[in-house]
């Protein structure tokens, strides 16, 4: 059998249980960017068979391949596993730390054909040559909405890593009211985040699956985000406007992680960023 691991969960990537280390929590923005599109690739060209061969992911992200691949394994299943010697393991994300990680730039190699973190090049393959590009396992949207209102979804990340980039309590208290004041549902998305939910005031928890299924809908009005692997999923597949808060001036568009034109899959326009300094006076507006 051979494996190929396109995250890790060591630590959970959780306040308390979190590291910026990427061997020991591979986050959900580099998987989407980097290791997804490197499994595609070794697909496209032979070194990974979809009908036998098996995708190690993070639990809760294994619908990122089960529409295209038949085995895919949590990784904590896979530590478990006695390996025999007929048995071959392939570390993507090893792989990607050995590229350079964070570090990556354009003096360092493609990987499998995915252009480095800062690089300008898109990816290798067209939505025409690899349409598991844009391949989810999603679900029932009728199984997913709790009513038939219009609707927001709101990925609150709440890390000790870079918590810069985490709204505060008022902000988060702000965007939930804003989003009343405006009649619409509001379907959180982020671990840890089962607090928020309140029927009364139609605040709902949502797993990513969940999301990535509302986003496609037309009552969605528009995914609400900072700059956090969980909103990267729109770059590759949903309908709805997208608005982030760049908390710390992080905004660049050739970088993929905020949308450059390299690594955008899917019809994402138009594309709001709202700098801190300008919160207050905009996201009444936005929403």
């Amino acid at each position: 059998m051979k494996y190929v691991i396109t995250s890790c969960n060591r630590k959970k990537g959780i306040k308390g249980d979190d590291t910026g280390n990427l061997t020991q929590y591979f986050e959900l923005g580099w998987e989407l960017i980097i290791s997804r599109l490197c499994l595609i690739s070794m697909i496209k060209e032979g070194f990974f068979d979809p009908e036998k061969d098996t995708v190690v992911t993070n639990s809760s992200r294994e619908f990122l391949y089960t529409k295209f691949c038949k085995n895919v394994m949590a990784f904590e299943d896979y530590e478990k596993i006695n390996f025999s010697q007929d048995d071959k393991v392939f570390d993507l994300v090893e792989q990607v730390v050995l590229a350079g990680g964070y570090g990556v730039n354009n003096s360092v190699p493609k990987l499998w054909g995915v252009s480095a973190i800062n690089a300008e090049e898109p990816y290798k393959y067209t939505i025409k040559e690899a349409p598991e590009i844009q391949q989810f396992d999603l679900l029932d949207i009728k199984n997913v909405v709790k009513d038939d209102s219009n609707y927001i979804c709101f990925v609150v990340r709440q890390r000790d890593w870079c918590d810069h980039r985490n709204l505060s309590q008022d902000q988060i208290n702000k965007c939930l009211e804003y989003a009343k004041q405006k009649n619409l549902t509001v379907y959180v998305m982020g671990k840890g985040c089962e607090k928020y939910t309140n029927s009364e005031n139609r605040v709902y928890h949502v797993s990513l699956q969940e999301m990535a299924t509302l986003i496609n809908d037309t009552k969605c009005r528009a995914l609400l985000t900072t700059l956090t692997g969980g909103s990267v999923i729109r770059f590759f597949t949903g309908t709805c406007r997208m608005i982030t808060f760049d908390l710390g001036s992080e905004y660049n568009p050739k970088t993929p992680l905020w949308g450059g034109d390299m690594i955008v899959f899917s019809n994402l326009k138009p594309y709001n960023w709202i700098l801190l300094n300008k919160f207050e006076e905009n996201i009444l507006h936005v929403i």
